[in-house]
């Protein structure tokens, strides 16, 4: 995943669509493996979090 110092608003194009997700506590978690710097940009490299079922 890259973050970027900018904004686009409502019409920009969406990470990923909807998850029918209705609250925070069941969202899908992930683990931070590696965060790179790219000039004003940062990438993550994200991988599942591990849940008490795995």
């Amino acid at each position: 995943m890259f973050y970027a110092p900018k904004v686009l608003g409502s019409g920009g194009t969406p990470l990923m669509g909807s998850l029918a997700v209705d609250a925070v506590g069941r969202a899908p978690g992930f683990r931070v493996d590696e965060v790179e710097r790219f000039g004003e940009d940062v990438a993550l490299t994200l991988y599942p979090a591990r849940t008490e079922e795995s």
